[in-house]
């Protein structure tokens, strides 16, 4: 199986700004923003290395 590392950065890249336009519609203030852009990106982030073991 190969992996096209194009493809994958472009996944990523439209993931980011999905998340970044999502936070930024929001009626928070900018600490609040940057809490939640902060823990979804550990989420995030925990998500692919638990998802990395489980591939290797």
């Amino acid at each position: 199986m190969t992996i096209d590392i194009e493809q994958c950065l472009k996944n990523e890249i439209h993931r980011e700004q999905t998340i970044l336009s999502l936070i930024n519609e929001t009626d928070l203030d900018s600490l609040s923003k940057d809490q939640i852009r902060k823990r979804t990106y550990q989420e995030y982030d925990r998500l692919n290395h638990l998802l990395e073991l489980e591939l290797t």
